[in-house]
């Protein structure tokens, strides 16, 4: 799929406002932005004005995201990203992953961690997990190429 940021932001709000089992104007009545400007998302082109990012952080909290997501979204270079990296981000924002201190943006880590893990060339799997255990204060030096 060969979407903008700005297409790819439209997709997962609305999947996230059907997951949340909201209509249309909804997320307005939650104090987000009105359903017309969340349907002009996918029109839009270029990099976010710091005007629009009020609206993009009331986006966040009428879905339940952490403040900041719709912008990050938009701005943050996933170029490198692999489809499989990509897909486990789409899936933790429309199921839930808002609260940082929840269950479910830690398997949301998770996920976007095994799945950059499975995408990295065998040989250099087995260094980077030794350096994170390493930073998680494991004593595993080593691990399988």
């Amino acid at each position: 799929m060969n979407e903008t940021p700005w297409e790819r932001l439209h997709r997962i709000a609305e999947a996230r406002r059907s997951q949340l089992g909201l209509g249309r104007h909804a997320l307005q009545e939650r104090g987000g932005p009105s359903s017309e400007w969340v349907r002009g998302l996918k029109e839009r082109t270029g990099d976010p004005t710091p005007r629009m990012r009020t609206k993009l952080d009331d986006l966040d909290r009428a879905l339940q995201w952490r403040v900041g997501t719709s912008w990050g979204l938009l701005k943050d270079d996933r170029s490198g990203w692999s489809q499989t990296s990509l897909s486990a981000e789409d899936y933790e924002l429309v199921q839930g992953a808002g609260d940082p201190s929840s269950e479910a943006e830690l398997s949301h880590f998770e996920t976007l961690v095994l799945a950059a893990l499975r995408n990295m060339p065998p040989e250099r799997r087995g260094a980077v997990m030794a350096e994170v255990a390493k930073l998680l204060g494991f004593a595993i030096a080593e691990f399988p190429s």
